[in-house]
């Protein structure tokens, strides 16, 4: 009965993924998408292409609506997607896990190109902090060549 209840058409992703995932606290919101849109599947991934270092991937995706594309990858909050429509402009696409082992990112309608990387968020007190220590770097050096 358990498996037969968690099987059960669900009205939204987040529906499902409150029966069928885990989720964290810390986890952003499941995607606001209707994953039940029967449109969503007649979706089709064109290309996949992951760059040199094997840390980015770039798709090519084709959907006749907004949908969810689920890629095979853990969800980290690093994570971070932009969509580029064809002959459009890239925007930022949500990112969200689907569960422990999957990712899934919102796509537009159409033709897009989505690229999903890690993205380090680096705080500018950091690159202060190290601007800082190289300009005391730096005058400690011309301090010790004066003295000698």
């Amino acid at each position: 009965a358990a498996i037969a209840a968690a099987m059960a058409p669900a009205a939204t992703l987040h529906d499902t993924l409150a029966r069928t995932a885990w989720l964290l606290a810390s986890d952003p919101a499941p995607s606001p998408i209707d994953a039940a849109d029967p449109a969503c599947a007649r979706a089709v991934v064109h290309a996949a292409t992951p760059d040199a270092d094997g840390q980015a991937i770039t798709l090519t995706v084709e959907a006749p609506a907004t949908c969810v594309l689920v890629v095979s990858t853990n969800y980290t909050s690093l994570l971070h997607a932009t969509a580029n429509p064809a002959g459009g402009v890239a925007t930022d696409a949500a990112v969200f896990p689907i569960d422990i082992a999957l990712t899934g990112v919102a796509v537009p309608a159409g033709t897009s190109t989505v690229v999903l990387a890690p993205r380090l968020d680096v705080p500018t007190w950091t690159s202060v902090l190290a601007l800082v220590g190289a300009l005391l770097l730096a005058a400690a050096i011309v301090d010790a060549a004066r003295r000698r």
